[in-house]
């Protein structure tokens, strides 16, 4: 398996050495600092992790615009 730093993945991911630090942290993936190298594997599960957080980001966007526009299409009728 190969291996890259910190610093690598977050500028291919376009976030911040800091912000990737703090997800490697939440996910308990092992790293000291943006020097670390992180196993391919890790990487693979940061990147799943990644996706499934930005679906829920667009899907409680989706809800708010639409219930938002339920209550502008509610007052509109009353």
């Amino acid at each position: 398996m190969t291996k890259q730093r910190v610093y690598e993945v977050a500028k291919m991911l376009d976030i911040s050495n800091k912000d990737l630090m703090e997800i490697l942290s939440e996910l308990k993936i092992e790293h000291k600092n943006h020097m670390s190298a992180i196993e391919e594997g890790d990487i693979n599960y940061l990147i799943e992790y990644l996706i499934q957080e930005k679906e829920k980001e667009y899907l409680r966007s989706y809800n708010f615009k639409r219930d938002e526009k339920r209550r502008q299409d509610k007052n509109t009728f009353e």
